[in-house]
């Protein structure tokens, strides 16, 4: 099931990703999405893990009470996401 959800989670923030380019040269972007169990209902209060594949450095966020999660301001990057209930 974890599996799952995490392909879930990936698909979800493929559409969500947004990389914002400043006049510094900074590149950061936002990474959100809805978790929800194989059946379609959302998770609430779901814990997600967002780590930074090269460097490792991650970042855990919490689900509101609808199962959606955002998390700002992320170095550009590739990132694994992963979530429990």
């Amino acid at each position: 099931m974890l599996k799952r959800l995490r392909l879930q989670a990936v698909l979800l923030l493929c559409t969500g990703f947004v990389v914002a380019v400043h006049a510094q040269s900074s590149t950061v972007g936002n990474i959100s999405g809805n978790v929800r169990d194989p059946n379609g209902a959302t998770i609430p209060k779901a814990e997600i893990t967002i780590q930074e594949d090269t460097t490792g450095v991650s970042r855990t966020v919490t689900a509101d009470d609808s199962g959606y999660y955002s998390s700002p301001s992320l170095p550009a990057g590739l990132y694994t996401i992963t979530g429990s209930a």
